[in-house]
């Protein structure tokens, strides 16, 4: 967004004329935009509004991406319960969808729950599938597959962690 009376007045013209996909478009990029900035609470306001969007006009990728992003900033806020509960309906949208790439997100997400809870087998599981969902379209070389990798690698052991 190039300033806030821009947002906002493209904001009015698309709720004047119902256009919930630009409004969810509008709240996403806003949202994503304040997380760079990193004002969290700026960020969830607009994530959960493209939420709603995406829910009404029936955009299942986009619902799952929001609770993504919720997701996540849940974990950077110490809240794993909440974190969890928008992980699995992020899963949920993107089963629905058949969107792979959303569900590495999911995964590593429920991963960092996991290994926050310190159910460590469960957190080594969900990075796993990350792992298998990256690897069927990139190398081990690629930063995602070795940024996931690192995650599980730091993991204490089972001997560690008892």
């Amino acid at each position: 967004m190039p300033t806030d009376e821009a947002f906002r007045q493209a904001l009015r013209e698309a709720q004047g004329r119902g256009d919930f996909a630009k409004i969810a478009r509008l709240h996403h990029t806003a949202g994503d935009e304040a997380l760079q900035r990193q004002d969290f609470e700026q960020a969830a306001y607009h994530f959960v509004r493209a939420l709603a969007a995406y829910s009404q006009i029936g955009d299942v990728r986009g619902v799952g991406a929001m609770h993504t992003r919720l997701g996540n900033l849940a974990l950077q806020r110490q809240q794993p319960h909440i974190a969890t509960r928008h992980f699995r309906r992020a899963l949920f949208a993107y089963e629905e969808a058949g969107h792979e790439k959303g569900l590495v997100g999911v995964y590593v997400g429920l991963g960092h729950v996991a290994a926050m809870q310190q159910r460590i087998a469960d957190a080594r599981a969900y990075y796993d599938r990350a792992l298998a969902l990256l690897r069927n379209d990139l190398p081990d070389t690629h930063p995602a597959v070795q940024a996931v990798q690192r995650y599980r690698d730091n993991l204490p052991t089972e001997e560690e962690n008892a």
